[in-house]
């Protein structure tokens, strides 16, 4: 059926249903190919839409034959050994469709690989059933054992490549015992088919099911998924894209079909670490580490892709795919890539637009949702997640940001479901001095380090402006193009910003304790007077017109920062914040607090919230009053949050000081110098017992005074 294994194009040229299955609308790029040009049926835009319904009625009747006879041909015993013989030699030979660019003098067009995408979800609908009942069928290890398909190369959701090999090596005893057994059983059952193990070239029987599971997952991988990242990344010409339109968006046949296939694939997935329940097992079963990883990858891309579409969910059981992602989107120790997991909080966010929210598949998940996994671990999974994403390394600095952008649209919705707001707040209880500190702890950073940079980028690019301005020239093209891309990272840089600090707002209200321990009250309020001060200061941010373009909103955020610091003081049974207040720098301004309860009259806002405003201040001057009858030394103070520092220590990367405390926090979600990004770990810190000494001194004097 096949006669050229290492050549892809061969399997679409060479075979006996090549012909056959490479019809299809999507151009083929081959410089060679005899590819029917579809592009001519959307020559005419009056006719486009009997065009979309052509194709759609063509290729899925081709589709319904194909999938018809290679399902006769699988039926007859003599024949199955060669069809999936056909089939997996021609997955193997066009690998490499995965990578992102693809040589296709040597791969198959993407037209054949959408077409046998459509034809093994077919074949597959036979035994897709709404319990799942099949999976049983499925023997995971195909995956390894198996030389029909060769993925034992592909990365797994955990294990490293020489973990694989060496946890092969120790089951491959077992395997062969096992393999011994069954083809001593007797010979070909129906419905099951002979499989070399490659290991000691012994016979083992795996079900037909779980053969078209496994080559639909690579079919999908190299077929339909491959064509989705590339309709979505590829600048293509308009005719162009209405052929992978023709497929992709017209017709929903394919992804329908390709959802259910995929809800099979976690359920699966999910035996393998005893089901859809948390916990999760103290360690990774190797079954599971060793899965290739695009099997959830894909998953998530085809639910992202879906949910872009009315249509394509509608019907679809989604609680599965929801409990799947709850119970791994925060278990590093299952699924290693963070960016996989990522992913999964952007299937969440998919289901949370506004023109899928309506739709019964998506209605229930997040309001109402019974399931005891979803209440007690969604919310509890995503603060873990949020912190888990520093794992990502320095170098994806836009990629955290964004991740945690959409965590924190995620957490704004649920906050306002009565039973996940309730969630929140009892593990805001239970881990007030745990997790929950860490989280709040990577808040904060990510809130400070966002504003400030995206603050000073602004002062930037419009001072530049304004040095071209009265230069009397504009731009040259080349510094258009990056004036464009860093405004661009300045806009994303500042909403995310601005949604942080909306999360310190709304949780403050009803969750104060956390924001007022030792550890954490210092940075808050040490954060909120620099930007309020920068707001109201001397350059007086809150003034500054025309910065829309950049989403910078310095209204916006000084009502959130105002409304954190009533809401924090509402609930401060022990005075705390006042005396923290009084040990920022900024606070040795005594008119911050005026300034900025004047500036929040000028916006018209609640009075109520103005006078408890202006009460924490006079209470925060009180404090300062009673502790700071001199000035502190400047070398007193920690340089990362500007606090008195209680346990001075130097660092191996920096002359300056920092607080023992504030830098243990610090290095929780770090692994560089605050000040020079080289490598730092808190077991470089040493004490500076010097300067340890004089605070103390000084603080002794200050208390006889």
């Amino acid at each position: 059926m096949y006669a050229d294994v290492d050549n892809g194009r061969a399997f679409e040229t060479a075979s006996n249903l090549g012909p056959f299955l490479r019809i299809s609308p999507i151009p083929d790029v081959f410089p060679f190919s005899h590819h029917i040009p579809m592009t001519t049926y959307f020559s005419d835009p009056s006719t486009q839409h009997e065009a979309f319904q052509t194709i759609k009625t063509a290729m899925n009747t081709m589709h319904d034959c194909l999938a018809e006879l290679l399902l006769l041909l699988l039926r007859d015993a003599d024949a199955r050994e060669n069809v999936f013989e056909f089939l997996a030699a021609g997955i193997n030979a066009n690998a490499s469709r995965s990578k992102t660019v693809v040589d296709y003098m040597t791969c198959a067009s993407s037209g054949i690989f959408m077409n046998l995408s459509a034809v093994m979800l077919r074949l597959c609908n036979k035994f897709l059933d709404a319990e799942l009942t099949k999976r049983e069928q499925i023997d995971a290890s195909y995956a390894h054992h198996s030389n029909r398909l060769k993925l034992s190369g592909l990365p797994g959701l955990h294990a490293s490549e020489e973990k694989i090999k060496e946890w092969l090596n120790c089951s491959d005893q077992k395997c062969s015992q096992q393999s011994t057994k069954a083809s001593s059983s007797g010979s070909n059952k129906d419905g099951e088919v002979s499989n070399e193990n490659s290991a000691h070239g012994e016979r083992k029987r795996y079900t037909l099911i779980c053969e078209c599971f496994f080559m639909t997952a690579r079919v999908l991988n190299l077929g339909l998924v491959k064509v989705i990242s590339d309709f979505e990344q590829l600048g293509l010409e308009t005719e162009e894209k209405l052929c992978y339109e023709a497929q992709l968006v017209k017709d929903n046949t394919l992804i329908q079909n390709a959802l259910p296939f995929y809800r099979l694939m976690i359920v699966w997935l999910a035996d393998l670490v005893g089901g859809l329940k948390m916990p999760l097992p103290q360690s990774c079963p190797m079954e599971f580490a060793a899965m290739p990883e695009h099997f959830v990858d894909d998953a998530m891309n085809i639910l992202i892709f879906a949910s872009g579409t009315l249509e394509a969910l509608h019907g679809v059981k989604l609680d599965e795919f929801l409990n799947f992602i709850i119970m791994f989107m925060a278990s590093p120790e299952f699924i290693k890539n963070p960016y996989l997991r990522t992913r999964m909080v952007e299937v969440l966010i998919s289901w949370m637009r506004p023109h899928t929210s309506n739709l019964s598949a998506t209605a229930t998940l997040f309001k109402g949702n019974q399931d005891r996994l979803c209440q007690e671990y969604l919310v509890r999974n995503l603060l873990k997640l949020y912190i888990d994403i520093e794992s990502m390394g320095s170098q994806d600095g836009d990629a955290k940001s964004l991740a945690r952008y959409d965590i924190a649209i995620l957490l704004e919705n649920l906050w306002k479901v009565p039973t996940h707001c309730n969630a929140w707040k009892q593990i805001a209880e239970q881990e007030e001095n745990g997790a929950y500190l860490n989280f709040l702890n990577c808040l904060i950073s990510d809130s400070n380090d966002l504003l400030d940079e995206g603050l000073k980028k602004i002062f930037e690019l419009e001072g530049f402006k304004k040095t071209r301005e009265l230069e009397g020239r504009l731009p040259v093209p080349e510094e258009e193009g990056s004036l464009r891309s860093q405004k661009e990272h300045v806009r994303v840089t500042m909403l995310l910003a601005i949604e942080n600090f909306n999360m310190l707002d709304y949780t403050s209200e009803e969750i104060t304790a956390p924001f007022l321990v030792p550890e954490m009250v210092g940075r808050v309020a040490g954060m909120l007077n620099y930007f309020l001060m920068n707001l109201v200061g001397p350059g007086k941010l809150l003034s500054v017109e025309d910065l829309e373009e950049y989403e910078f909103h310095p209204k916006r955020l000084l009502r959130k920062m105002v409304q954190t610091y009533v809401h924090l003081a509402r609930g401060d049974k022990n005075s705390v914040l006042p005396a923290a207040i009084a040990m920022t720098r900024q606070s040795n301004d005594d008119k911050l607090f005026d300034m900025v309860a004047n500036a929040y009259r000028g916006l018209g806002e609640d009075g109520k919230v103005r006078e408890a405003f202006i009460a924490l201040g006079d209470q925060a001057k009180v404090a300062a009053s009673d502790s700071m009858d001199e000035e502190i030394p400047d070398d007193f103070l920690d340089k990362i949050q500007y606090t008195l520092m209680k346990d001075p220590v130097k660092l191996p990367t920096s002359p300056e000081r920092v607080d023992r405390l504030v830098i243990q926090i610090y290095l929780l979600n770090h692994k560089t110098c605050p000040f020079t990004r080289l490598p730092l770990t808190y077991d470089m810190v040493v004490p500076d017992e010097e300067l340890k000494a004089r605070i103390e001194k000084f603080m002794a004097s200050r208390k006889k005074k």
